[in-house]
């Protein structure tokens, strides 16, 4: 075995997302096909993520302020009485209604 293939054999990469043409599919609604299923597998930002070193003290931090601001806009959704996808889609309406007649005065 060469050290080339020594090299492959440890790091390989296994369940590659794949897409094949459909018949009378155009090369353009494959490639979305494609970018669709890159990025539900969650790959992509996987790859981002890792680009540079957090250390597991940041790591904990970030998921922290996470879970923090999600209870928060479940508390603000869950005061308005309605059910949670409904209320979200309105606190979103009032913030763009709000920032749009900051921009106007």
């Amino acid at each position: 075995m060469t050290q080339t293939e020594n090299i492959r054999s440890e790091k390989e990469v296994t369940d590659l997302t794949k897409v094949t043409i459909k018949p009378h599919e155009s090369p353009e609604e494959m490639l979305r096909r494609f970018r669709k299923k890159v990025l539900r597998s969650g790959r992509l930002a996987a790859v981002r993520q890792k680009r540079w070193f957090v250390s597991k003290s940041e790591v904990r931090r970030i998921e922290k302020n996470k879970a923090i601001r999600r209870i928060r806009r479940r508390q603000r959704t869950r005061r308005l009485g309605v059910n949670d996808a409904y209320a979200r889609c309105i606190v979103l309406a009032n913030r763009v209604q709000v920032r749009n007649a900051s921009n106007d005065g």
